[in-house]
Protein backbone atom coordinates (compact mmCIF):
# COMPACT_ATOMS: atom_id res chain seq x y z
CA UNK A 1 0.00 0.00 0.00
CA UNK A 2 3.04 2.30 0.19
CA UNK A 3 2.80 4.80 -2.66
CA UNK A 4 6.50 5.61 -2.36
CA UNK A 5 7.96 2.87 -4.56
CA UNK A 6 11.57 3.58 -3.68
CA UNK A 7 10.88 3.37 0.04
CA UNK A 8 8.82 0.21 -0.33
CA UNK A 9 11.47 -1.47 -2.46
CA UNK A 10 14.14 -0.45 0.03
CA UNK A 11 12.15 -2.05 2.84
CA UNK A 12 11.68 -5.25 0.85
CA UNK A 13 15.42 -5.36 0.11
CA UNK A 14 16.19 -4.89 3.82
CA UNK A 15 13.89 -7.79 4.76
CA UNK A 16 15.40 -9.98 2.06
CA UNK A 17 18.92 -9.20 3.27
CA UNK A 18 17.95 -10.33 6.79
CA UNK A 19 16.36 -13.54 5.50
CA UNK A 20 19.06 -14.47 3.00
CA UNK A 21 21.77 -13.95 5.60
CA UNK A 22 20.32 -16.96 7.43
CA UNK A 23 18.96 -19.14 4.62
CA UNK A 24 18.18 -19.28 0.92
CA UNK A 25 14.80 -18.18 -0.36
CA UNK A 26 12.32 -20.90 -1.36
CA UNK A 27 10.90 -20.92 -4.89
CA UNK A 28 7.50 -19.69 -3.76
CA UNK A 29 9.14 -16.84 -1.85
CA UNK A 30 11.13 -15.83 -4.92
CA UNK A 31 7.93 -15.85 -6.96
CA UNK A 32 6.21 -13.68 -4.34
CA UNK A 33 9.02 -11.13 -4.52
CA UNK A 34 8.81 -11.12 -8.31
CA UNK A 35 5.07 -10.45 -8.17
CA UNK A 36 5.61 -7.64 -5.68
CA UNK A 37 8.16 -6.09 -8.00
CA UNK A 38 5.76 -6.28 -10.93
CA UNK A 39 3.07 -4.71 -8.75
CA UNK A 40 5.25 -1.66 -8.08
CA UNK A 41 6.15 -1.44 -11.74
CA UNK A 42 2.52 -1.55 -12.87
CA UNK A 43 1.15 0.73 -10.15
CA UNK A 44 3.81 3.38 -10.14
CA UNK A 45 5.72 2.92 -13.44
CA UNK A 46 8.95 3.27 -11.54
CA UNK A 47 11.28 0.31 -11.75
CA UNK A 48 11.17 -1.81 -14.91
CA UNK A 49 14.08 -3.88 -13.68
CA UNK A 50 12.51 -7.24 -14.61
CA UNK A 51 12.25 -6.39 -18.29
CA UNK A 52 15.19 -7.71 -20.32
CA UNK A 53 16.88 -5.35 -22.75
CA UNK A 54 19.44 -5.75 -25.50
CA UNK A 55 21.81 -3.48 -27.39
CA UNK A 56 20.18 -2.44 -30.63
CA UNK A 57 21.42 -2.59 -34.22
CA UNK A 58 24.11 -5.21 -34.40
CA UNK A 59 24.84 -5.92 -30.74
CA UNK A 60 23.99 -9.47 -29.64
CA UNK A 61 24.18 -10.37 -25.98
CA UNK A 62 25.45 -13.73 -24.66
CA UNK A 63 23.34 -15.88 -22.36
CA UNK A 64 23.97 -15.73 -18.63
CA UNK A 65 23.49 -18.72 -16.30
CA UNK A 66 21.46 -18.86 -13.11
CA UNK A 67 18.46 -16.98 -14.44
CA UNK A 68 20.45 -14.07 -15.76
CA UNK A 69 19.19 -11.53 -18.25
CA UNK A 70 19.59 -12.88 -21.79
CA UNK A 71 19.40 -11.49 -25.27
CA UNK A 72 16.04 -11.59 -26.96
CA UNK A 73 13.97 -9.62 -29.44
CA UNK A 74 12.50 -7.25 -26.82
CA UNK A 75 12.45 -3.66 -28.01
CA UNK A 76 13.03 -0.52 -26.00
CA UNK A 77 9.43 0.30 -26.88
CA UNK A 78 8.45 -2.13 -24.10
CA UNK A 79 9.25 0.79 -21.81
CA UNK A 80 6.65 2.98 -23.48
CA UNK A 81 5.01 3.57 -20.11
CA UNK A 82 8.20 5.30 -18.95
CA UNK A 83 8.06 9.06 -18.53
CA UNK A 84 11.30 9.21 -20.53
CA UNK A 85 9.79 7.68 -23.69
CA UNK A 86 7.10 9.35 -25.77
CA UNK A 87 4.19 7.35 -27.10
CA UNK A 88 4.70 5.98 -30.58
CA UNK A 89 2.62 3.94 -32.96
CA UNK A 90 5.75 2.12 -34.02
CA UNK A 91 6.88 -0.44 -31.42
CA UNK A 92 10.57 -0.22 -32.31
CA UNK A 93 12.97 2.58 -31.48
CA UNK A 94 14.88 3.79 -34.53
CA UNK A 95 18.09 5.11 -33.01
CA UNK A 96 19.21 6.57 -36.30
CA UNK A 97 16.23 8.90 -36.25
CA UNK A 98 17.44 12.41 -35.41
CA UNK A 99 14.90 12.94 -32.64
CA UNK A 100 15.76 9.61 -31.01
CA UNK A 101 19.43 10.47 -31.30
CA UNK A 102 18.84 13.78 -29.54
CA UNK A 103 16.77 12.05 -26.88
CA UNK A 104 19.51 9.48 -26.26
CA UNK A 105 22.09 12.26 -26.03
CA UNK A 106 19.99 14.07 -23.42
CA UNK A 107 19.64 10.78 -21.54
CA UNK A 108 23.43 10.46 -21.31
CA UNK A 109 23.65 13.93 -19.78
CA UNK A 110 20.80 13.17 -17.37
CA UNK A 111 22.36 9.85 -16.35
CA UNK A 112 25.63 11.60 -15.53
CA UNK A 113 23.80 14.13 -13.39
CA UNK A 114 21.98 11.35 -11.52
CA UNK A 115 25.20 9.45 -10.83
CA UNK A 116 26.86 12.57 -9.42
CA UNK A 117 24.30 12.68 -6.60
CA UNK A 118 24.33 10.64 -3.41
CA UNK A 119 22.67 7.25 -4.14
CA UNK A 120 20.10 7.74 -1.37
CA UNK A 121 18.78 10.85 -3.15
CA UNK A 122 18.28 9.14 -6.50
CA UNK A 123 15.24 7.15 -7.62
CA UNK A 124 16.50 3.75 -8.89
CA UNK A 125 13.70 3.62 -11.43
CA UNK A 126 14.81 6.90 -12.94
CA UNK A 127 18.40 5.69 -13.20
CA UNK A 128 17.27 2.46 -14.84
CA UNK A 129 14.99 4.15 -17.38
CA UNK A 130 17.57 6.82 -18.19
CA UNK A 131 20.21 4.15 -18.72
CA UNK A 132 17.81 2.25 -21.02
CA UNK A 133 17.67 5.26 -23.30
CA UNK A 134 21.29 6.39 -22.90
CA UNK A 135 22.61 3.01 -24.02
CA UNK A 136 21.10 3.65 -27.47
CA UNK A 137 23.91 6.13 -28.12
CA UNK A 138 26.20 3.17 -28.79
CA UNK A 139 24.30 2.48 -31.99
CA UNK A 140 23.51 6.06 -32.94
CA UNK A 141 25.51 8.98 -34.18
CA UNK A 142 24.98 10.93 -30.98
CA UNK A 143 27.71 13.36 -30.03
CA UNK A 144 27.57 12.35 -26.35
CA UNK A 145 28.04 8.64 -25.71
CA UNK A 146 28.40 6.48 -22.65
CA UNK A 147 32.04 6.01 -21.69
CA UNK A 148 34.03 3.86 -19.27
CA UNK A 149 33.67 6.40 -16.44
CA UNK A 150 29.88 6.35 -16.83
CA UNK A 151 29.81 2.55 -16.60
CA UNK A 152 32.17 2.52 -13.62
CA UNK A 153 29.95 4.94 -11.71
CA UNK A 154 26.82 3.05 -12.74
CA UNK A 155 28.26 -0.21 -11.41
CA UNK A 156 29.25 1.51 -8.17
CA UNK A 157 25.71 2.87 -7.89
CA UNK A 158 24.33 -0.67 -8.17
CA UNK A 159 26.05 -1.59 -4.90
CA UNK A 160 23.60 0.73 -3.09
CA UNK A 161 20.45 -0.88 -4.51
CA UNK A 162 20.25 -3.95 -2.31
CA UNK A 163 20.69 -7.57 -3.25
CA UNK A 164 17.65 -8.17 -5.42
CA UNK A 165 17.53 -5.00 -7.52
CA UNK A 166 21.33 -4.77 -7.62
CA UNK A 167 21.60 -8.28 -9.02
CA UNK A 168 19.15 -7.62 -11.85
CA UNK A 169 20.74 -4.31 -12.75
CA UNK A 170 24.29 -5.70 -12.63
CA UNK A 171 23.45 -8.73 -14.73
CA UNK A 172 21.92 -6.51 -17.40
CA UNK A 173 25.04 -4.34 -17.38
CA UNK A 174 27.17 -7.48 -17.62
CA UNK A 175 25.25 -8.51 -20.74
CA UNK A 176 25.56 -5.04 -22.25
CA UNK A 177 29.28 -4.77 -21.59
CA UNK A 178 29.78 -8.28 -22.96
CA UNK A 179 28.49 -7.05 -26.30
CA UNK A 180 30.61 -3.89 -26.18
CA UNK A 181 33.85 -4.82 -24.35
CA UNK A 182 35.66 -1.72 -25.57
CA UNK A 183 33.26 0.46 -23.59
CA UNK A 184 34.74 -0.58 -20.23
CA UNK A 185 37.83 -2.84 -20.52
CA UNK A 186 38.05 -3.49 -16.78
CA UNK A 187 34.41 -4.40 -16.44
CA UNK A 188 35.10 -7.82 -14.92
CA UNK A 189 36.93 -6.50 -11.87
CA UNK A 190 34.32 -3.82 -11.17
CA UNK A 191 31.50 -6.36 -11.48
CA UNK A 192 33.25 -8.94 -9.28
CA UNK A 193 33.76 -6.47 -6.45
CA UNK A 194 30.21 -5.08 -6.70
CA UNK A 195 28.62 -8.53 -6.79
CA UNK A 196 30.51 -9.30 -3.58
CA UNK A 197 29.41 -6.04 -1.93
CA UNK A 198 25.82 -7.10 -2.54
CA UNK A 199 26.48 -10.52 -1.00
CA UNK A 200 26.23 -12.23 -4.40
CA UNK A 201 29.40 -14.26 -4.07
CA UNK A 202 28.17 -16.96 -6.44
CA UNK A 203 28.04 -14.41 -9.26
CA UNK A 204 31.47 -13.04 -8.35
CA UNK A 205 32.85 -16.59 -8.48
CA UNK A 206 31.11 -17.30 -11.78
CA UNK A 207 32.57 -14.21 -13.41
CA UNK A 208 36.03 -14.85 -11.93
CA UNK A 209 36.08 -18.40 -13.33
CA UNK A 210 34.95 -17.05 -16.69
CA UNK A 211 37.81 -14.53 -16.74
CA UNK A 212 40.41 -17.07 -15.60
CA UNK A 213 39.25 -19.45 -18.29
CA UNK A 214 39.68 -16.80 -20.98
CA UNK A 215 43.34 -16.22 -20.11
CA UNK A 216 45.32 -12.99 -19.96
CA UNK A 217 44.68 -12.32 -23.64
CA UNK A 218 41.44 -10.65 -22.55
CA UNK A 219 43.45 -7.79 -21.10
CA UNK A 220 45.55 -5.05 -22.56
CA UNK A 221 48.35 -5.41 -20.02
CA UNK A 222 48.54 -9.18 -19.76
CA UNK A 223 49.84 -10.47 -16.43
CA UNK A 224 49.42 -7.11 -14.71
CA UNK A 225 45.66 -7.14 -15.30
CA UNK A 226 45.40 -10.84 -14.50
CA UNK A 227 46.85 -10.06 -11.07
CA UNK A 228 44.35 -7.24 -10.68
CA UNK A 229 41.46 -9.63 -11.36
CA UNK A 230 42.90 -12.03 -8.75
CA UNK A 231 43.14 -9.20 -6.26
CA UNK A 232 39.55 -8.12 -6.85
CA UNK A 233 38.38 -11.70 -6.24
CA UNK A 234 40.46 -11.76 -3.06
CA UNK A 235 38.69 -8.62 -1.84
CA UNK A 236 35.34 -10.13 -2.79
CA UNK A 237 36.03 -13.25 -0.73
CA UNK A 238 37.17 -11.27 2.31
CA UNK A 239 34.11 -9.03 2.04
CA UNK A 240 31.96 -12.17 2.07
CA UNK A 241 33.86 -13.56 5.12
CA UNK A 242 35.49 -16.34 3.07
CA UNK A 243 38.88 -15.43 4.51
CA UNK A 244 40.72 -18.72 3.94
CA UNK A 245 39.79 -18.85 0.28
CA UNK A 246 40.72 -15.19 -0.16
CA UNK A 247 44.03 -15.70 1.61
CA UNK A 248 44.95 -18.49 -0.83
CA UNK A 249 44.60 -16.05 -3.73
CA UNK A 250 46.60 -13.39 -1.90
CA UNK A 251 49.39 -15.84 -1.06
CA UNK A 252 49.59 -16.77 -4.74
CA UNK A 253 50.01 -13.09 -5.57
CA UNK A 254 52.79 -12.83 -2.98
CA UNK A 255 54.61 -15.85 -4.42
CA UNK A 256 54.33 -14.31 -7.88
CA UNK A 257 55.80 -11.07 -6.50
CA UNK A 258 52.63 -9.20 -7.49
CA UNK A 259 51.36 -8.15 -4.05
CA UNK A 260 51.32 -4.37 -3.70
CA UNK A 261 51.40 -2.26 -0.48
CA UNK A 262 47.68 -1.40 -0.74
CA UNK A 263 46.87 -5.13 -0.78
CA UNK A 264 48.73 -5.67 2.48
CA UNK A 265 46.89 -2.72 3.99
CA UNK A 266 43.52 -4.16 3.01
CA UNK A 267 44.25 -7.56 4.58
CA UNK A 268 45.80 -6.07 7.72
CA UNK A 269 42.71 -3.88 8.14
CA UNK A 270 40.42 -6.89 7.68
CA UNK A 271 42.31 -8.90 10.30
CA UNK A 272 42.32 -5.97 12.71
CA UNK A 273 38.56 -5.57 12.31
CA UNK A 274 38.25 -9.27 13.17
CA UNK A 275 40.65 -8.65 16.09
CA UNK A 276 42.96 -11.30 14.65
CA UNK A 277 46.14 -9.61 15.81
CA UNK A 278 48.43 -12.57 15.02
CA UNK A 279 47.50 -12.62 11.33
CA UNK A 280 47.81 -8.84 11.09
CA UNK A 281 51.36 -8.92 12.45
CA UNK A 282 52.27 -11.95 10.34
CA UNK A 283 51.50 -9.78 7.30
CA UNK A 284 53.50 -6.91 8.80
CA UNK A 285 56.49 -9.23 9.30
CA UNK A 286 56.18 -10.37 5.68
CA UNK A 287 56.18 -6.74 4.52
CA UNK A 288 59.38 -6.09 6.45
CA UNK A 289 60.97 -9.28 5.12
CA UNK A 290 60.16 -8.34 1.52
CA UNK A 291 61.02 -4.66 2.02
CA UNK A 292 57.54 -3.60 0.93
CA UNK A 293 57.04 0.11 1.66
CA UNK A 294 54.82 1.09 4.57
CA UNK A 295 52.34 3.93 4.30
CA UNK A 296 50.59 5.90 7.01
CA UNK A 297 47.31 4.03 6.62
CA UNK A 298 48.97 0.66 7.23
CA UNK A 299 50.95 2.01 10.17
CA UNK A 300 47.85 3.49 11.79
CA UNK A 301 46.06 0.16 11.43
CA UNK A 302 49.02 -1.60 13.02
CA UNK A 303 48.74 0.83 15.93
CA UNK A 304 45.19 -0.43 16.48
CA UNK A 305 46.49 -4.00 16.35
CA UNK A 306 49.15 -3.24 18.98
CA UNK A 307 46.58 -1.83 21.38
CA UNK A 308 44.22 -4.78 20.88
CA UNK A 309 46.78 -7.11 22.41
CA UNK A 310 46.10 -7.33 26.17
CA UNK A 311 49.53 -8.85 26.77
CA UNK A 312 51.22 -5.58 27.72
CA UNK A 313 54.82 -6.73 27.30
CA UNK A 314 54.18 -8.26 23.90
CA UNK A 315 52.12 -5.25 22.78
CA UNK A 316 54.90 -2.89 23.88
CA UNK A 317 57.49 -4.90 21.99
CA UNK A 318 55.37 -4.92 18.83
CA UNK A 319 54.71 -1.20 19.12
CA UNK A 320 58.45 -0.53 19.35
CA UNK A 321 59.00 -2.66 16.24
CA UNK A 322 56.34 -0.74 14.31
CA UNK A 323 57.81 2.63 15.32
CA UNK A 324 61.31 1.50 14.36
CA UNK A 325 60.03 0.34 10.98
CA UNK A 326 58.28 3.69 10.51
CA UNK A 327 61.50 5.56 11.09
CA UNK A 328 63.35 3.34 8.62
CA UNK A 329 60.90 4.62 6.00
CA UNK A 330 61.37 8.20 7.28
CA UNK A 331 57.93 8.34 8.83
CA UNK A 332 56.98 9.43 12.31
CA UNK A 333 53.91 8.88 14.51
CA UNK A 334 51.22 11.50 13.99
CA UNK A 335 47.87 12.15 15.67
CA UNK A 336 46.18 9.47 13.54
CA UNK A 337 48.68 6.93 14.86
CA UNK A 338 47.85 7.77 18.48
CA UNK A 339 44.12 7.82 17.73
CA UNK A 340 44.63 4.32 16.31
CA UNK A 341 46.12 3.24 19.64
CA UNK A 342 43.13 4.71 21.45
CA UNK A 343 40.77 2.81 19.15
CA UNK A 344 42.54 -0.42 19.99
CA UNK A 345 42.44 0.25 23.73
CA UNK A 346 38.74 1.12 23.41
CA UNK A 347 37.87 -2.08 21.53
CA UNK A 348 39.82 -4.25 23.94
CA UNK A 349 38.34 -2.40 26.98
CA UNK A 350 41.78 -1.47 28.34
CA UNK A 351 40.42 1.60 30.05
CA UNK A 352 43.51 2.39 32.13
CA UNK A 353 45.72 2.46 29.04
CA UNK A 354 43.09 4.50 27.20
CA UNK A 355 42.78 7.13 29.93
CA UNK A 356 46.54 7.48 30.32
CA UNK A 357 47.22 7.99 26.62
CA UNK A 358 44.20 10.28 26.15
CA UNK A 359 45.35 12.51 29.03
CA UNK A 360 48.87 12.75 27.57
CA UNK A 361 47.57 13.66 24.12
CA UNK A 362 45.24 16.34 25.46
CA UNK A 363 47.98 17.84 27.59
CA UNK A 364 50.48 17.77 24.72
CA UNK A 365 48.21 19.20 22.00
CA UNK A 366 46.77 22.66 22.46
CA UNK A 367 44.90 22.50 19.14
CA UNK A 368 41.66 20.53 18.89
CA UNK A 369 41.63 17.20 17.06
CA UNK A 370 38.17 16.09 15.94
CA UNK A 371 39.24 12.44 15.67
CA UNK A 372 40.71 12.55 19.19
CA UNK A 373 37.60 14.16 20.63
CA UNK A 374 35.41 11.67 18.80
CA UNK A 375 37.11 8.54 20.16
CA UNK A 376 37.19 10.00 23.68
CA UNK A 377 33.46 10.74 23.52
CA UNK A 378 32.73 7.26 22.13
CA UNK A 379 34.72 5.66 24.91
CA UNK A 380 32.94 7.77 27.53
CA UNK A 381 29.55 6.76 26.14
CA UNK A 382 30.59 3.11 26.13
CA UNK A 383 31.60 3.32 29.77
CA UNK A 384 28.52 5.31 30.76
CA UNK A 385 30.49 8.44 31.65
CA UNK A 386 27.64 10.92 31.29
CA UNK A 387 29.77 13.81 32.49
CA UNK A 388 32.04 13.56 29.45
CA UNK A 389 29.29 12.84 26.92
CA UNK A 390 27.12 15.84 27.87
Amino acid sequence: HDEDSSRALSRIAHILDDVTSMRQLENDEIETVRLLWEHFEDQHSKFAIWRPLVWKHGFTAPDLPDGGVTANTSELASLANSRLLTERDDKSVHVNDSRDSEKATRAVAELRQLLEQAPILVDPGQVWQTYCLARCTRASKSEAQLDSDDMRRLIEYCSSLGRLAGRRFLMQIEVDLGTAPDLFPRRHTALIVTYAKLGLLEHARRLYKKVCGSGSSSYDDGDKDSAYVDWCMCQALFSASHHKEGRVIFDNLVRADQAAPHMYYFLIREYVLMQNVEQAFALFDDMCHRAIPLNNRTINMLAVACALDKNVSRATERLATVVACMRSWRLSPDMNFFVGLLKGYDRSSQHTMFDGLAAQLRARNSSTSLDLDKIIMQNAAKRGDTELTM
